[in-house]
């Protein structure tokens, strides 16, 4: 569904990609920032969204590049992406994974990681995939935000200082989501966008080995709001938490002992 929307300031139009007709939030205004104003049918309340906050692209030095990518990176080729990865990584960047979307939306990114493109899945951020032949290839084959699937490499200046819960949450992929269950995702909090670099990819990424960036990111699907009574009862039960997922989905005997746990703690099923 596809819904119209005027900046409140600037008057620009444009529309937006609704996917839940009953809890839409509007996108700020793509021209200037600003919070826009959803235009609905008659008799229906109006919608107004938030100012988007002000990121600014990263400044690295870009490298020669061929003259179509000059117009425009999605333009880019092997060589210009290896040209560009180099660039990024002498100026302090780190890959840590990719972000698969429509080319319109693709473009815009490129420009600045802003906080029209969030998630709320893992805490409000920019959502980030583990792997090219995983997640964001699902992502990408949506084409969510208008034009053609579009996969990024996505790369975070300082990573080695960045702290889990602090600038960015992981885990694995929320199977209430509309991708793949059993991959991996990262969530780069709002407070690091500036420290975010958005670049286009190749099809050769899908054999890049990003297992140094993703070895801490776990494979159990509890959400940030749980882990702290997981935590309890997993400690309890003497088991990790991949253990105690595990003892859920098996059902029967261990759904017994689990819950048997959450009683002797006190916690509410």
């Amino acid at each position: 569904m596809i819904k119209a929307v005027i900046c409140t300031v600037c008057k620009h139009k444009y529309h937006q990609d609704v996917i839940n007709p009953m809890a839409i939030t509007v996108h700020p205004c793509p021209n200037c920032g600003k919070a826009g104003r959803m235009i609905m049918g008659p008799g229906q309340p109006e919608r107004t969204g938030i100012a988007a906050v002000p990121f600014t692209r990263p400044k690295i030095a870009y490298p020669l590049l061929s003259l179509p990518v000059n117009h425009s990176l999605l333009s880019a080729g092997p060589s210009d992406v290896d040209k560009l990865h180099m660039a990024a990584t002498g100026a302090g960047f780190t890959l840590v994974g990719f972000h698969g979307c429509g080319s319109t939306s693709a473009a815009s990114i490129l420009t600045a990681v802003r906080d029209v493109s969030t998630t709320n899945a893992r805490g409000r951020g920019f959502m980030v995939g583990s792997k090219y032949d995983g997640i964001p290839q699902t992502w990408a084959a949506q084409a969510k935000g208008g034009g053609t699937a579009t996969i990024l490499r996505i790369y975070v200046r300082g990573w080695g200082g960045m702290v889990r819960g602090t600038h960015y949450e992981c885990g694995k992929m929320d199977p209430d989501d509309d991708v793949s269950e059993d991959g991996l995702e990262m969530v780069l909090a709002v407070a690091i966008f500036g420290n975010i670099l958005a670049l286009p990819s190749k099809s050769t990424d899908a054999s890049m080995d990003l297992s140094a960036v993703w070895a801490s990111c776990p494979s159990h699907s509890f959400r940030p709001d749980e882990l702290d009574t997981m935590n309890r009862v997993a400690a309890y039960l003497r088991v990790n938490l991949d253990q105690l997922e595990a003892m859920i989905e098996a059902g029967g005997e261990q759904v017994k002992s689990v819950e048997a746990a959450f009683k002797t703690l006190g916690i509410p099923i």
